[in-house]
């Protein structure tokens, strides 16, 4: 059901590799694969009770059931006939539950729940200037084969300056990005993001003051240079594109920075003690930090849309014209004077760290592939 486009509200709900590769492991564990070769209605609760308690992680065994009632409530509701989940069957998997964790592991949820709300507190803008001060520094600090890519290095910029999640970010067509919006204020470029892209499975379009533009153009031209100083003309169609040219797969030879990348970047630069003395950062506190500043100093509505939340009451359909669309459905008017009011924040508790603004730092350089000999 979840690895296709689902019909939801009328429209058209995208797949989420995320979720199905979740849930595919969910039913990859022992205890549920030996329920494999059961019929639906052959299954009862103390079955998958038992299933469920096989399960040491009292969040992994959330999950199971959680997928477990969905996956059995679209079977008696689409596939009845085919399940023998009819009607008359008694609906017994909505009453299951995931149980209630050991002492220890409420414990252990209560010390997580206490740091993370800590964290929060202590990450404000002038925390996240800082770090991104350090990063520079860092990247700065690092060549040849340790050199920080620039998908890497501006993909942290943007995070930093738009919130977005790390999925949406890398997942920025150049086809989407604009370095002018010719809706918007002189200077301001747009990013978009189709259904697919965004957790919530809706377009996205976010106004991009000055700063964060650039931010998308130095990613272009250094990963455009960086390449052509190495293997000659090689366009991406990605804004935060991987150095890494070929993917996994045969067919992909055009490759985003990966995710976890600017994860494994922070942990690397934690290692390395380049955020000593710094409060702890992550790339989705930011969503946090930058929430609640939109919320105190423009208001909850524009923090929400600039996060990509789901408003209650949006409208179903599309404005008829794309003006319309801009103001309405997107708001983007609204999001831009959140966008404004952070971006000047982050840059302005930057530069009070010593930091200068990035630029492209990639230079031209003769390139290494051999000339062939005219015929």
């Amino acid at each position: 059901m979840i690895a296709q486009p689902r019909w939801v509200n009328r429209r058209m709900k995208p797949p989420s590799k995320g979720t199905v590769d979740d849930v595919r492991l969910a039913f990859a564990r022992p205890s549920f694969t030996a329920l494999h070769g059961k019929r639906l209605a052959e299954l009862d609760r103390p079955a998958i009770n038992a299933a469920r308690d096989a399960i040491e992680s009292h969040r992994q065994r959330e999950k199971n059931i959680a997928y477990f009632k969905a996956a059995m409530t679209w079977a008696a509701d689409k596939k009845p006939d085919e399940s023998g989940l009819v009607e008359g069957v008694d609906r017994w998997w909505e009453r299951l539950t995931a149980g209630d964790p050991d002492t220890d592991t409420m414990h252990a949820i209560e010390e997580r729940r206490r740091v993370h709300r800590q964290r929060k507190a202590d990450l404000d803008v002038a925390a996240i200037g800082a770090v991104l001060a350090a990063h520079e520094r860092y990247c700065a600090g690092r060549t040849a084969e340790d050199k920080i890519s620039p998908g890497i290095r501006f993909g942290l910029w943007w995070v930093c300056l738009t919130a977005n999640r790390r999925a949406s970010t890398v997942q920025l067509r150049r086809s989407d990005f604009l370095g002018q919006d010719p809706l918007g204020d002189a200077g301001w470029g747009r990013a978009a993001w189709p259904p697919a892209a965004m957790k919530a499975k809706t377009e996205f379009w976010l106004p991009l003051p000055p700063v964060v533009r650039d931010v998308a153009a130095g990613s272009i031209a250094d990963y455009t240079q960086l390449v052509a100083n190495e293997h000659g003309d090689w366009p991406s169609q990605w804004v935060f594109a991987s150095t890494r040219r070929h993917g996994r797969d045969a067919d992909n030879d055009d490759v985003s920075v990966y995710p976890n990348s600017l994860n494994r970047h922070i942990q690397r630069m934690r290692a390395a003690d380049a955020l000593d003395g710094l409060p702890h950062f992550s790339l989705h506190l930011v969503r946090s930090a930058m929430g609640d500043y939109i919320a105190e100093r423009v208001s909850g509505v524009v923090s929400s849309l600039v996060l990509a939340h789901t408003l209650p009451n949006d409208a179903e359909e599309a404005a008829p014209t794309t003006k319309a669309y801009y103001l309405t459905s997107q708001r983007m008017a609204e999001k831009a004077t959140g966008m404004r009011a952070w971006s000047e924040a982050v840059v302005g508790a930057y530069l009070k760290a010593g930091g200068k603004m990035p630029a492209p730092r990639e230079e031209r350089r003769k390139s290494k592939l051999k000339k062939k000999t005219p015929a």
